[in-house]
């Protein structure tokens, strides 16, 4: 069967030993739990600040198609006013008398 020291290759562990693996686990699982807590407010409030900018640009979003559409209305009044207006400068011109008949 051979030596039987390869048997024993790994230190066995004592009854201390083992009571203060179990606190360090203890105290290592305390620690996750602090740190799995940080994490998840960190998520929550990186959700509320994802929430917000979704809000603001849906806002901006509005506000920028309600600037683009009173601006086509202006040019729209504007190219209405143009065809409106007389020309030479605001002066109209006279009508012109058509001789019908030879008579004028």
């Amino acid at each position: 069967y051979g030596d039987h020291r390869d048997l024993h290759s790994f230190p066995t562990r004592r009854s201390s030993d083992l009571s203060r693996t179990a606190e360090r686990s203890e105290a290592q699982k305390d620690e996750f739990q602090r740190r799995l807590r940080v994490l998840e407010a960190r998520v929550r409030q990186g959700q509320l600040e994802i929430d917000f900018l979704r809000n603001e640009k849906r806002k901006a979003q509005r506000r920028l198609t309600e600037v683009k559409a009173d601006a086509s209305q202006m040019r729209l009044a504007n190219r209405q006013q143009k065809t409106s207006l007389p020309d030479e400068g605001g002066i109209e011109p006279e009508p012109t008398a058509i001789a019908v008949n030879g008579s004028a």
